[in-house]
């Protein structure tokens, strides 16, 4: 792939990935990668976007590892939805039980919600992180954030 130089370049690249997601997985995650090495230097904007969204395919595909590489590639070059890469990971870690690595990011990802005062997912997030706790059997952590979520509406 040539090096791509402007949005609208990318544009069409973004919409042929897209058209693979449910088709290919595999062609489309290339095609994000492929964006995201044509834009580096380019546009760290777009090149962060397709981290993102090959990551989003790597999870619906269940190809975890692969997928939280990419959220932590889009965070290194300040995707501007910071809270949907923590978010997700924190999704990828609770479901592979890795509960305090959810938590983490769960936290991160509210952290960046309460600031913008997103509420609603801001407490969606503190339940998730309430929800881990439980499992590693922190239950008064767990009451503790179920009742700082409930405080939100």
């Amino acid at each position: 792939m040539e090096k791509l130089k402007t949005p609208l370049d990318a544009t069409a690249y973004f919409d042929e990935a897209k058209s693979l997601e449910l088709t290919n997985t595999t062609k489309a995650v290339e095609l994000y990668e492929r964006i995201y090495k044509s834009y580096i230097e380019v546009d760290e904007k777009i090149a962060a976007l397709a981290c993102f969204k090959a990551g989003v395919v790597c999870q619906s595909a269940g190809n975890f590892k692969n997928a939280v590489k990419f959220f932590a590639s889009a965070i290194e070059h300040k995707y501007a939805q910071l809270h949907d890469c923590y978010s997700r990971m924190g999704d990828i870690y609770a479901f592979i039980n890795d509960n305090l690595s959810a938590i983490d990011n769960f936290f991160h990802a509210a952290s960046l919600l309460k600031s913008s005062n997103n509420l609603v997912e801001y407490a969606q997030l503190i339940n998730k992180a309430g929800d881990c706790y439980k499992l590693v059997g922190e239950y008064q952590n767990a009451i503790e954030q179920h009742k700082k979520s409930s405080c939100c509406f």
